[in-house]
């Protein structure tokens, strides 16, 4: 699956499940709650380091994406086009260390 397609899955299982008629600032808390949940992940994964541990950093991962594409659906955008404007930005771009 590339972006695109799973962009617009994301969007077709928010609209099965009437999640598109949130507002924006709701799904943006939710990517929030999902980021706490990765962090919480990681924490465990550092602590005690295992396959439980990692497959669950792995699906927090998966949550904060397919949160952060859902905000971008509700904005109309084009995550791959998102994807190369922003690279094409950090290729020029001046990195301190």
């Amino acid at each position: 699956m590339d972006f695109k397609q799973f962009q617009a899955y994301v969007q077709e299982f928010s609209a099965k499940h009437g999640w598109h008629q949130k507002p924006v600032d709701t799904r943006l808390c939710f990517l929030m709650t999902e980021v706490g949940e990765l962090t919480q992940a990681v924490l465990q994964w550092d602590q005690q380091p295992g396959p439980e541990q990692r497959q669950a950093v792995g699906q927090e991962i998966f949550d904060v994406i397919w949160n952060a594409v859902d905000v971008a659906n509700r904005m109309g955008l084009d995550i791959t086009e998102c994807f190369h404007d922003k690279m094409a930005i950090n290729a020029s771009r001046q990195w301190s260390d």
